[in-house]
């Protein structure tokens, strides 16, 4: 997977996020809504379509998801609080589209990981993979994969309106939650490791 931050599309400036989020904070002052959505959306939906693809695994779900993100952004954007920046606040978009489709799926536990080192190794990426639940994944993917900090993590999972209290307690618990997760990832790994040799 390719890591970006959260703040700036790849090949961006900190200039630049600053630039769109004035321009998206203009229009909407003009009453330009439709504008408002179409910048947020072309400046950031591809990266956001990534992260749904990423944690469903699933490109029809992925793009089912994806509407439902975009519909969220049409009718809320006009209401957005700048209380974070228009792309975390997708990114919160896209969590609450995510949380609200999950199915509860247990883990394949039947995977086997192919003979030849290269099949082995990428079996027991697929085999750690497939006993990640789809929230376990998102979280994966936006802490590692997109490197976003405990802080912007706590924003998406609460939403732009929580308090920083709440936030900060968010954080703390997010960190231990995924540091656990990893833990678990690793001994997971050196068992399956340890099973195909």
């Amino acid at each position: 997977m390719v890591a970006f931050h959260i703040g700036a599309t790849p090949g961006s400036t900190p200039a630049d996020v600053t630039t769109l989020d004035t321009h998206i904070r203009e229009l909407l002052e003009r009453g330009e809504l439709a504008g408002a959505v179409s910048a947020l959306l072309d400046a950031h939906g591809a990266d956001v379509f990534g992260f749904v693809l990423g944690v469903l695994d699933n490109a029809r779900r992925a793009r089912v998801a994806y509407a439902g993100v975009a519909k969220h952004v049409s009718t809320e954007l006009e209401h957005f609080q700048w209380k974070c920046s228009p792309k975390v606040w997708l990114y919160s978009l896209a969590h609450r589209e995510l949380a609200g489709r999950r199915t509860h799926v247990e883990p394949d536990e039947t995977k086997r990981v192919a003979a030849g080192e290269i099949r082995r190794l990428l079996g027991v990426i697929e085999a750690v993979r497939s006993g990640l639940t789809e929230e376990e994944r998102e979280l994966l993917i936006l802490r590692l994969d997109r490197q976003l900090d405990w802080h912007t993590l706590a924003i998406i999972q609460l939403g732009e309106t929580a308090t920083e209290t709440a936030i900060a307690q968010e954080a703390r618990g997010l960190r231990e939650r995924i540091e656990g997760l990893l833990e678990r990832l690793e001994s997971v790994i050196q068992l399956h490791l340890r099973n195909v040799r």
